[in-house]
């Protein structure tokens, strides 16, 4: 597996600061990627999306911000690997965090946490 470039750790910060900042506003659903406002599940990119479950914002941010596919599965990688050292285990997935949840709120802090260690990765590069 290659390594990353800055380029791509600096896209996928960018991914999660986005998609956290969604949450963090209350934009959050459970059981489906994004709803609209009626309650009808969609995927997360379709136009008429409104809230989003923590995957789901992730691959809206990363398409409004035009990144690379290689970053939204680093900013990925980052959610999962800080999931594990909070929790001391991995989860099935980050849709089964998010719908393990009471609110948004650990949901978006995880996404600032994982932008907060791929930052910390690159300084200490």
């Amino acid at each position: 597996m290659r390594k990353p470039t800055v380029e791509e750790i600096n896209e996928a910060i960018d991914t999660l600061e986005s998609a956290g900042t969604v949450v963090s506003l209350g934009f959050w659903t459970t059981g489906t990627y994004a709803r609209d406002a009626s309650g009808v599940a969609l995927p997360p990119y379709d136009k008429s999306a409104c809230a989003w479950c923590g995957a789901g914002a992730l691959y809206e941010a990363a398409g409004a911000l035009n990144v690379r596919m290689d970053s939204v599965d680093i900013a990925r990688s980052a959610m999962m690997r800080r999931l594990r050292a909070v929790t001391g285990t991995l989860p099935r997935s980050l849709m089964a965090f998010n719908d393990e949840q009471m609110s948004h709120e650990p949901v978006a802090q995880l996404m600032f946490d994982a932008a907060d260690d791929l930052r910390e990765r690159l300084s200490s590069a």
